[in-house]
C-alpha cells in the first residue's frame, strides 16, 4: 500500500511484459533493457482514467 491506496493485488512480481493497471497504482516491467519507451503505451492507458481533456468551450447563443 502506498499513501492509503489499494495495493496491486499480488505479493509476487508478475511475468515481464505483464501490466497491472486496474487499480489506483500501476506496475509493468518490460524486457527491453534500461529505457522507459516500451512502458509509455501502458502508462498512458492507465493515466487516461485520471487525466482528461477539458470539454470544448460552449458556443455563445446568437
Amino acid at each position: 500500500r502506498l499513501l492509503g491506496k489499494k495495493d496491486l493485488g499480488t505479493t509476487e512480481f508478475p511475468p515481464v511484459e505483464t501490466a497491472l493497471i486496474d487499480g489506483e497504482l500501476a506496475w509493468r516491467q518490460h524486457g527491453g533493457g534500461h529505457t522507459t519507451g516500451p512502458n509509455w503505451p501502458t502508462f498512458l492507458k492507465w493515466a487516461d482514467r485520471y487525466i482528461k481533456s477539458p470539454p470544448p468551450p460552449k458556443q455563445p447563443v446568437p
